[in-house]
């Protein structure tokens, strides 16, 4: 009967020393997966090139146009239609960003900021991926009352004819790398994020010309440029989608956290085990 359960006892201890061996397997391989996948992602961060303080000019464009009255025979009626006069209105600031040149692994987007020219309030027009297929990425804005049909990046109705504008471009490095949670380390999953910047441009003044009697045919170029800029990179870069290398880190770090804290909670709980197997052999 004694030896019985002393052999009780022996299976009882050996059962438990198994499923503590199960167990810290488990928690190292886990915590070393989630580690390798954290340094992969800091690495690539990290190398991350940062790019170059964008070249750019700015100049304002007027293509307006007059279309004359004209008469047509309407082929249902054989009367004649009579196509009132129009005034085309297409007036534009056109931006080109000289292009750099970057790794296949990463994308590069360039910020744009514009300003009046006696504010010192910034507001971020728009963001966009440089193109590829050309040395240079070009940006079109409407202005007020412009209603000539095209493409236009955006509309600038908050500048009036006789005003003057300030504009800054900003590059930066964008790329993909593995989601930092839990689950996503076994199934995939990625964030895309900005991994690094450059400083602001120099700034660019463009001022729109005062109304003229007459109609321009081709375009009146007027760029000027102004001193070294002293403003800081944006704090916001909302227009893009994906998160911030500040907000990057600080995830990581909260994901470090609860690295530690599972790992923790697996160690008391092998511990509550193999006290539990104890208290049971000694009865």
């Amino acid at each position: 009967m004694g030896e019985r359960f002393v052999l009780q006892g022996e299976l009882k201890e050996t059962k438990a020393y198994m499923l503590m061996r199960e167990m810290n397997k488990t928690l190292v391989l886990v915590v070393a997966v989630l580690l390798v996948s954290l340094v992969a992602c800091v690495d690539f961060v990290a190398a991350a090139p940062k790019p170059s303080v964008p070249e750019f000019t700015v100049k304002y464009t007027d293509y307006s146009y007059d279309v004359p009255a004209a008469n047509s025979i309407d082929p249902f009626t054989g009367k004649t239609v009579t196509t009132p006069a129009q005034h085309i209105e297409n007036k534009t600031i056109q931006l080109t960003i000289k292009n750099q040149t970057i790794g296949s692994s990463y994308y590069l987007y360039y910020e744009i900021r514009m300003k009046g020219q006696y504010s010192q309030d910034w507001t971020n027009l728009s963001s966009i991926q440089a193109s590829h297929q050309s040395e240079f990425t070009e940006l079109t804005y409407a202005l007020a009352g412009n209603n000539a049909s095209g493409h236009f990046d955006s509309r600038l109705n908050e500048i009036s004819s006789g005003g003057a504008a300030d504009f800054q471009v900003q590059a930066q490095i964008w790329n993909y790398v593995p989601s930092d949670d839990f689950y996503s380390q076994f199934g995939g999953g990625w964030h895309f994020i900005m991994s690094a910047y450059s400083d602001w441009s120099n700034t660019q003044t463009i001022t729109i010309p005062e109304p003229s009697p007459s109609v321009t045919a081709s375009p009146t170029l007027l760029p000027t440029s102004s001193p070294m800029s002293t403003f800081s990179p944006a704090a916001s870069q909302s227009n893009n989608q994906g998160v911030s290398q500040a907000e990057f880190y600080t995830a990581v770090a909260v994901f470090s956290v609860i690295v530690v804290a599972l790992s923790i909670g697996m160690i008391v709980l092998a511990r509550k085990v193999k006290k539990a197997n104890l208290a049971g052999n000694k009865e």
